[in-house]
């Protein structure tokens, strides 16, 4: 008999705003905070640089994946091709950093800004980029299975130090006893498969984080 509100948050320039704006402070514009943060990387040294936080729960793993057009690109994975080729990053994301600063900013010429992901999948669907840098979640939920074209590649290079990672869910440190409940359902839902047969729904690839292969 309890209600759910879902709202959207804002991402800050560090995800330690985030926490400071949806758990434990709030926003200086107001919008009060809430009881739980989802998509919270699930991280040690992050959660002790948090203390008014408590992260837990975590439900799945994200990664950093290269999507791309392959009659742009053609066989190779590297990096190196977007020299001469476009690549599309969300503004002022991890991605949209790492690739200007590539090599001494050598593809800075070519990587393509857009305000969110999904705009930049479409530009890629349209053949105005040759290829994608974001996280796996957001680059296929915007992806058809019948685009062949379209492969997609992990991405490791110097100074790209976690190219993947567990998210969870935070709670103030003040409400433990939720945190611990909320974690018990999601490893639950884990265990018995739920999670990952929603991710079936949407057509996402579904990895088990790590934390709990362990």
């Amino acid at each position: 008999d309890v209600d759910v509100r879902f709202r959207e948050q804002s991402a800050g320039e560090k995800v330690d705003d985030d926490l400071r704006n949806a758990i434990w402070k709030g926003h200086y514009l107001g919008g009060g905070i809430v009881d739980i943060l989802m998509h919270v990387p699930h991280d040690r040294e992050f959660a002790r640089r948090n203390e008014l936080v408590v992260i837990t729960g975590p439900y799945y793993e994200e990664q950093l994946i290269l999507a791309r057009d392959t009659r742009k690109t053609g066989d190779t994975p590297s990096l190196a091709v977007y020299r001469f080729e476009k690549v599309g990053v969300e503004l002022d994301s991890l991605p949209d950093f790492y690739l200007s600063g590539y090599q001494g900013g050598m593809l800075s010429h070519n990587v393509v800004h857009y305000r969110t992901v999904n705009e930049a999948v479409k530009a890629l669907l349209a053949g105005e980029i040759a290829a994608v840098f974001a996280s796996r979640g957001q680059v296929e939920s915007g992806l058809d299975a019948d685009q062949s074209h379209i492969v997609i590649d992990s991405v490791y290079g110097p100074g790209l130090h976690k190219p993947k990672w567990d998210l969870g869910v935070a709670v103030s440190h003040k409400s433990r006893q939720l945190g611990y409940a909320v974690a018990d359902i999601l490893t639950e839902l884990v265990e018995t498969g739920e999670v990952e047969t929603l991710f079936q729904k949407y057509g996402l690839t579904y990895v088990r984080p790590a934390y709990l292969s362990q």
